[in-house]
């Protein structure tokens, strides 16, 4: 399964802020496409596309924080993670956070994605390796990381 070598691969390039460079490079044979980032200090969630041909499922959907988590999915799981963005979008009305669900990757280190709504989105990833990270998205980039989920689901399906 290629999640575990995408995750890898992705953290460690992250972990190093040269994500871009390290991924097209020899060590690794995929690529990194970052769809959009959305930055809410002190942190950034990235939605991207992962692809590398060497392997069976050679595309997968990423979000991240902070170059330093990520939740890779496929087709179908990226399709539920729209689904779940969408139904706490629908429930950002409250001053406290509600969590709506969460969906797991499966790699060898496990990450999960919790996302909640509120005053806006808040997405946390945990996994062994990279510890528990959260993003608050606000209410106002809502639109444009539904677009970019979109896109990366466009991408998926080709």
């Amino acid at each position: 399964m290629p999640i575990p070598i995408i995750r890898r691969a992705l953290l460690s390039a992250a972990m190093l802020g040269l994500a871009a460079s390290l991924i097209a490079g020899p060590a690794v044979a995929g690529s990194l496409d970052v769809i959009a980032s959305f930055t809410a200090k002190p942190s950034q969630l990235d939605v991207a596309t992962y692809t590398d041909p060497n392997q069976k499922q050679s595309k997968v959907g990423l979000l991240s924080i902070s170059h330093s988590n990520a939740i890779a999915l496929g087709a179908a799981d990226w399709k539920s993670l729209i689904d779940l963005v969408h139904k706490a979008a629908a429930a950002t009305a409250s001053a406290a956070w509600t969590v709506v669900g969460s969906i797991k990757d499966v790699s060898k280190d496990v990450a999960t994605l919790t996302v909640s709504s509120g005053p806006g989105l808040r997405f946390v990833i945990s996994s062994a390796k990279g510890g528990t990270l959260t993003h608050i998205l606000p209410k106002s980039d809502i639109a444009r990381l539904e677009k970019a989920l979109a896109q990366v689901s466009d991408a998926l399906s080709k």
